[in-house]
């Protein structure tokens, strides 16, 4: 049996190809995870069941099985970033002077020159944000008849300090920035682009990242103004 050539991965097509794959579909986490997180504009019913039955789909092997995937996906997308970044600067002999929007298909600008700090700070956020929510503490309610975590709880009361709040609206515009050349780059990488098509798809890119980027900030500032106190009681499904 000849052994596995894996010239491919090493080289910077194939480098590209696995932080497209994997960063399209971060971005797909972060469309339907969005999406889950704006039922808490409904209701502390709605946010906790909607908590609940993510959290017990598949007895709990589904929610397992997501999470490992996120987590391998992020490592890949990390990983292969740094690697192509390292390589760019090997083969630059002087640092650029100054940066501006270079136009043409590959769209550098600002953005495209910081990906790798925004990117380290999602993941600086992305750390945080699991050790207050995920392991933040078991608030419990019980919702007709089936007793379950109060999330809706613990989001109201984090988000009730102007600290985390300014924290995480912040931490969004570094989202926003990312994916607003993130998601083009992606595409692009994937080989989804054309040259005609180049101009319309990076505007899209841009808009689309910034909607999923004000989407989240949404929800601690509207949080922010919500009364704690009613929160508990609201989490107790009455």
């Amino acid at each position: 049996m000849k052994n596995c050539n894996c010239s491919w991965i090493s080289s910077s097509v194939g480098k590209k190809f696995i932080m497209g794959i994997t960063g399209l579909s971060l971005v797909l986490f972060l469309i339907a995870h969005l999406l889950g997180n704006l039922t808490i504009l409904i209701g502390a019913k709605a946010f906790n069941e909607y908590a609940y039955f993510l959290h017990h789909l598949g007895h709990g092997w589904v929610i397992l099985l997501a999470e490992l995937g996120l987590v391998a996906f992020f490592v890949l997308h990390i990983y292969f970033a740094l690697s192509v970044q390292k390589k760019k600067k090997s083969a630059r002999t002087t640092d650029y002077y100054k940066v501006e929007d270079a136009g043409g298909a590959s769209k550098k600008n600002l953005a495209s020159q910081n990906m790798i700090v925004t990117g380290l700070v999602l993941l600086a956020f992305t750390v945080i944000h699991l050790l207050n929510f995920k392991y933040g503490p078991d608030y419990r309610t019980t919702i007709d008849g089936v007793e379950m975590r109060d999330i809706y709880r613990l989001v109201i009361e984090s988000f009730n300090n102007p600290l985390y709040v300014l924290f995480y609206a912040g931490s969004m515009l570094f989202l926003g920035t990312h994916l607003m050349h993130g998601i083009f780059s992606g595409l692009q990488s994937l080989g989804a682009t054309r040259p005609d098509l180049s101009k319309g798809l990076h505007l899209a890119g841009k808009v689309f990242g910034w909607i999923l980027a004000f989407g989240f900030v949404i929800i601690p500032i509207i949080a922010f103004f919500m009364d704690p106190v009613a929160a508990v009681e609201a989490g107790k499904g009455k």
